[in-house]
């Protein structure tokens, strides 16, 4: 999707009172499928076990999310449970401001899939994830910013009044940081995680290019289970109220679905992908898994 700008040729009603002209400028954002993401549709076999790519969005810019691989397949407090390493990267075409994104929120949701229909829902739960709160080394930057006053003496008698304007400038340090918050939602189900990455306020350069984000997830019952991934970013004229509501992910792709009999018996077997990586893997109890190290965020 990509922003068309249309400049419009200066009208009396475009001239200020000093005479210089006033443009007016309208852009129009096209809900194509050059930005947002084209649909990703599941094989037969993909019913069972997730895609590894996401979401591939091609444009001006690129987006790719990808569910890495091997899951890795253990316990958590003695619950089934499954570690996923969901990794995104945000590739520039161009340094234009137009493609630099300012802001991004990532959503996965994760919810009971039973093959039959009619059972009482009984979602997961994401039990461990990072980052709860990133902060990015500060930026400085000095400020300027300037200030007028004006002080008015009247005399009611003689009828005059004596204006003077003061002005002072006043400098202050101001700092920045890439800040990536996660939040654990979904009510008592716990069942939704999201993150906000935000860029250096100072800086202005974007949010990193390339972002790793791990996260536990516990399944008690068993069955089959999905997860919806859902990105909206903040780019160019796109953003504000229209960013937030309509996503660059997950507006037409399929969710991604675990069935943890199976991956377990993927995992068994050693069977391996195209790129010839495993698909699943058992590991054990996954309590003492230090998350930071599957994450490109440090603590």
């Amino acid at each position: 999707m990509t922003p068309e700008i249309h400049q419009s040729t200066p009208t009396t009603e475009g001239t200020t009172r000093d005479g210089a002209i006033k443009w007016e400028i309208e852009f129009e954002i096209l809900d194509d499928e050059e930005y947002l993401d084209s649909s990703q549709t599941n094989t037969e076999e993909e019913l069972s076990i997730p895609r590894e790519v996401i979401a591939d969005v091609v444009g001006r810019s690129r987006l790719v999310a990808e569910l890495e691989r091997p899951i890795k397949i253990g316990t958590y407090k003695g619950l089934p449970a499954y570690l996923l390493r969901t990794h995104f990267a945000f590739q520039r075409a161009s340094t234009n401001w137009l493609y630099r994104v300012q802001q991004a929120e990532i959503t996965i949701e994760f919810e009971d899939a039973p093959y039959e229909s009619g059972k009482k829902a009984q979602h997961p739960a994401v039990a461990a994830f990072h980052p709860e709160l990133f902060k990015g080394e500060i930026t400085p930057a000095l400020v300027t910013e300037s200030a007028s006053a004006s002080i008015n003496a009247g005399y009611i008698s003689a009828g005059a009044e004596v204006g003077v304007e003061k002005s002072r400038t006043f400098v202050s340090l101001e700092k920045g940081r890439v800040v990536v918050h996660g939040v654990r939602g979904g009510g008592r189900n716990h069942n939704i995680i999201s993150w906000v990455v935000e860029q250096d306020s100072v800086a202005k350069a974007g949010i990193p290019r390339a972002i790793r984000l791990p996260l536990i997830v516990t399944r008690p019952i068993g069955g089959r289970f999905s997860a919806r991934v859902t990105i909206t970013a903040h780019y160019g004229f796109w953003r504000g109220k229209l960013a937030r509501s309509i996503p660059v992910v997950g507006k037409n792709n399929d969710q991604l679905y675990f069935d943890p009999a199976t991956l377990a018996a993927m995992a068994e077997t050693g069977e391996k992908g195209v790129d010839g990586t495993a698909v699943a893997e058992q590991v054990g109890a996954l309590d003492d898994v230090d998350l930071v190290s599957w994450s490109s965020l440090p603590n």
